[in-house]
């Protein structure tokens, strides 16, 4: 019995990511993103966004998927805590299984708690099914899971074999090479997974053509301690809150030319909620690292 594959979003566009896998009466499905543009690579339009559907290129077809249609997929799978991979995920019939990394489910739980996004409901959390990257395969019917640990700047980020029926599937997600986590890169390179049928990659940045000035995090890191260290009064960073990779980076640097950081309520939780899964992060017993709490307006 043959293994199928349906992109069914992700490769003419970036973001909105969903992979179909079936395997005779079983389906998973492989990251649940929101769009970031239209088909034509315009501007989504606002009320799309907030009355999402099949009809207007906001969710992509897949039967048996949604709250409202009856459920015949086998189980969801995600990546990684991306909106563009992830941000659909709460219109999943609650009878389907979502499956993703505890530290994916971490990232979104505190997202949760913090944001309120236009485009998407709060994520539902009930149906879903955690994994460990350290911890052996798991099975979904017919499918066994190998997810691995990459390296990219959403906490956590998986890479997926997926095998069945004596066929071998191996879906990068997003993963770099370049980050703090580079020598997962590194090993996946020199230990690749072997007799993969099918490679399926995302390919946003092939090619060497967006040149960013830094080629590594570390570099990144440097540069803001010449800047931090250069400055003798405040020194401003506008950064995604929930890039862990890029808050170590700052950190870092604040502590090497001796400044105080100081980070938002959301970032200081977001630390403290994922500290279990890497116990060297900030914060740390009398560090430069402080709080500022902004007070909303009642």
């Amino acid at each position: 019995m043959p293994l199928n594959i349906i992109i069914h979003r992700g490769t003419h566009e970036i973001g909105g990511s969903c992979v179909e896998i079936s395997s005779g009466d079983q389906r998973i499905i492989l990251d649940l993103g929101m769009p970031l543009m239209t088909r034509d690579g315009g501007e989504l339009d606002q009320s799309s966004i907030n009355n999402p559907s099949i009809e207007n290129g906001i969710l992509p077809n897949v039967t048996g998927l949604y709250a409202d249609q009856v459920p015949s997929v086998t189980a969801v799978i995600l990546s990684h805590a991306h909106l563009d991979h992830y941000g659909l995920m709460s219109l999943v019939h609650p009878a389907i299984p979502i499956y993703l990394s505890r530290e994916t489910k971490a990232l979104i739980e505190v997202g949760n708690i913090f944001y309120t996004f236009k485009q998407t409901k709060r994520s539902r959390m009930e149906n879903c099914q955690t994994f460990d990257h350290r911890k052996p395969p798991f099975k979904i019917g017919h499918f066994t899971i190998t997810p691995f640990l990459v390296d990219h700047s959403a906490f956590g980020a998986s890479s997926l074999l997926i095998e069945a029926k004596g066929k071998k599937i191996f879906y990068t997600g997003d993963l770099r090479g370049h980050g703090r986590k580079a020598t997962l890169f590194e090993y996946l390179i020199k230990n690749p997974v072997q007799n993969i049928h099918c490679l399926l990659m995302e390919g946003t940045t092939l090619g060497g053509e967006h040149n960013v000035g830094y080629e590594t995090e570390k570099d990144v890191e440097m540069a803001m301690y010449s800047l931090f260290k250069s400055q003798s009064d405040a020194s401003f960073v506008i950064s995604a809150g929930s890039n862990i990779d890029r808050l170590v980076s700052i950190y870092k640097a604040a502590l090497k030319a001796k400044k105080i950081l100081v980070i938002d309520l959301y970032q200081f939780y977001l630390l403290n909620q994922i500290k279990d899964f890497s116990r060297g992060l900030p914060p740390h017993h009398d560090d430069n690292l402080r709080i500022f709490y902004i007070q909303c307006p009642h």
